[in-house]
């Protein structure tokens, strides 16, 4: 299946998906798992005759592999809903595939199908769980809460606004970054819209960053009226030191002729939550870098 999504990702072509490849992916990885697992439950006697080793051969009773499945397909789904509810392509996409391959694996034997009629899928009408092989075992009530790691993603995928108390306790939880992971192009955005550090940002159709080493730093990518992305230097560059704030220590982004000190927290390895810390400003403005899988485009006649 993870194939056959990501050749779809890639014919479709659209854009900014490489900004929401982290929400896909994890959105991928959860639908797999609960193919896989369906697979399991539905070809375990067939594969435990061929020698074949599954996740009931290894002591994951029926009752607990059809909750896990049930859990990940519900994750899938709900990671994806900011997504498919914009009619955005890729998400749909794979949500169907996913569905489709679920509804394959559970109700039918890959080898020799239709042998006899199974339960609704997770999520179906007249659902229920595989009878318990213990009594101990017991069904979740209620699907736990997202994490608010997960609606930061996305968020940043749909491009919408979020808190700023929020962002704060999240940032005060996540990993320091050090600089060999910083080193890059990364796309940024932000959380909100109205703010005077965001309407300058706007004005000057900021792009992101690039961090080349510790001691260059372009903190102002900007797209010029042509759409094609510069290195702005008006306000000078950047270096990358390692600060203390709020107590973690971590690589942060030191302008060279502003007051300004940009420190990044980890969401993943290809997503910083960011936080611009303005001296004489007392709000923090909270931001988002996502890392840029392959070259942007430079202005017409720039060789660099």
């Amino acid at each position: 299946m993870e194939q056959q999504v990501t050749a779809l990702w890639a014919l479709m072509d659209e854009p900014d998906l490489p900004r929401r490849l982290p929400v896909l992916r994890g959105a991928l990885r959860q639908a797999a798992i609960a193919i896989r697992l369906l697979n399991d439950l539905r070809g375990h006697q067939r594969e435990r005759h061929e020698g074949k080793t599954d996740a009931l051969a290894i002591g994951l009773g029926q009752h607990e592999a059809y909750q896990r499945a049930e859990t990940a397909l519900d994750d899938c789904r709900r990671s994806l809903a900011p997504l498919t509810a914009a009619g955005y392509g890729s998400a749909v996409a794979l949500e169907r595939v996913a569905l489709w391959h679920a509804r394959m694996y559970h109700r039918f034997d890959p080898v020799r199908p239709g042998r006899a009629d199974s339960a609704p899928l997770p999520g179906e009408p007249g659902a229920t769980p595989h009878a318990p092989p213990t009594p101990s075992a017991r069904r979740p009530k209620e699907t736990p809460p997202m994490s608010s790691e997960q609606e930061v993603l996305d968020v940043i995928a749909s491009g919408g606004e979020y808190d700023d108390a929020t962002l704060a306790e999240l940032f005060d939880r996540l990993e320091p970054v050090d600089v060999d992971l910083l080193v890059g192009t990364w796309e940024g955005g932000g959380f909100e819209r109205t703010s005077e550090n965001a309407a300058q940002l706007a004005h000057m159709r900021w792009y992101g960053k690039r961090f080349v080493d510790a001691e260059h730093v372009e903190p102002l990518l900007c797209r010029d009226e042509h759409g094609a992305v510069f290195s702005f230097e008006g306000m000078g560059l950047a270096t990358l030191r390692e600060v203390v704030f709020r107590g973690k220590q971590s690589a942060a982004m030191v302008y060279d002729q502003l007051p300004i000190v940009d420190h990044f927290r980890r969401l993943t390895d290809d997503v910083l939550l960011c936080v611009m810390d303005k001296k004489d400003d007392p709000a923090d403005f909270y931001f988002h870098l996502t890392r840029v899988a392959g070259p942007v485009s430079p202005p017409a006649g720039d060789d660099n």
